[in-house]
């Protein structure tokens, strides 16, 4: 489960310096929340 978070972390690190919308960086943080 961690190994999983931290790459769906890392992916929204990535989107965000392709400077996406917002809504987008919200999903990513709310993926990570969850786990």
């Amino acid at each position: 489960m961690f190994n999983i978070c931290d790459s769906a972390f890392r992916n929204c690190s990535k989107l965000e310096s392709v400077n996406i919308p917002d809504f987008i960086d919200y999903i990513g943080y709310y993926v990570f929340a969850n786990c």
